[in-house]
């Protein structure tokens, strides 16, 4: 709530209420919750791994040299310790566009 006030304060904004009300709003209108992700609970199914690596894999890496293909598990353990941060996304699939 400090970094709120201050924020008002350089916008020269006077009559500032600081409540928590705003900000619940903002998280229910971007659906952000508070839960922590422990563990594997949300593992993928062995069969659809096992599936998708020989039916789905070869076609995708065919377009590829072997030295552009890189492993994402220390990816996965990045992003695994950003989602036990106070605050994050309901949704479970996010899409970044380069």
């Amino acid at each position: 709530m400090e970094k709120a006030k201050e924020i008002a304060s350089h916008l020269n904004i006077t009559d500032f209420c600081r409540s928590t009300r705003w900000l619940d709003r903002f998280r229910n209108r971007h659906g952000i919750v508070y839960r922590q992700i422990s563990g594997e609970a949300e593992a993928v199914n062995e069969d659809d791994i096992s599936s998708w690596k020989n039916k789905v894999l070869p076609s995708l890496l065919q377009d590829y040299a072997p030295e552009d293909v890189y492993n994402a598990d220390e990816f996965g353990l990045f992003l695994n310790s950003c989602l036990t941060s106070p605050s994050f996304l309901k949704t479970k699939h996010a899409m970044v566009e380069n």
